[in-house]
């Protein structure tokens, strides 16, 4: 698996992007790696970019493993920490699903936001545009023309309330964005 992980202290937040053949051996080993690098503080925010994903072997068991993890290590974060999944597919949504449910059963203080792409993470954490730079280029355009747009309240709930849209694969394809553009959409 694939793994393109940035620690970016100055927004307080860790991008992840996952691609091709995702096992609780790789996702365990990056994710800790990353806890221990001097540069993480404990609470960052976290974008973590499943478009590339194309086969997610994690069960039950696994996810189970990692929430215990994630509850040891971000348990005694006060305020809470924001995790932004983005690009959920049907490979790895099973997986997502159990994560966001042990995550509640199991108190553990982070608030778990399944969101289409990046203009809607930036828009849950209130990233800044100059933010852009810390980001794939891919990504520049969509997320400048969603976030001057944007006036704090144009974005969705955290919480999957809303029947999933069909989009076009790939990291920036957001039912906002795409509407933007097609002139259609009630934003």
């Amino acid at each position: 698996m694939p793994v393109s992980l940035t620690i970016i202290p100055e927004l307080n937040l860790v991008h992840i992007i996952y691609s091709g053949q995702v096992t609780p051996k790789e996702l365990f080993e990056e994710t800790q790696a990353c806890y221990r690098r001097p540069e993480y503080r404990s609470g960052m925010a976290e974008i973590s970019d499943f478009f590339q994903v194309t086969s997610f072997e994690i069960g039950y068991d696994e996810v189970h493993e990692f929430t215990t993890r994630s509850q040891k290590f971000h348990g005694g974060v006060e305020t809470g920490m924001d995790i932004c999944l983005i690009g959920s597919t049907k490979v790895s949504e099973p997986a997502i699903l159990m994560y966001e449910s042990m995550i509640a059963a199991k108190e553990i203080p982070i608030r778990l936001h399944v969101l289409p792409g990046y203009p809607e993470a930036f828009a849950v954490l209130n990233l800044p545009e100059d933010s852009l730079k810390y980001f794939p280029e891919t990504c520049h355009t969509e997320i400048s023309s969603c976030t001057r747009r944007r006036s704090g309240s144009d974005h969705r709930s955290s919480r999957r309330d809303t029947a999933p849209e069909v989009h076009p694969p790939g990291p920036c394809h957001s039912p906002r964005f795409l509407s933007a553009r097609s002139g259609s959409g009630s934003h």
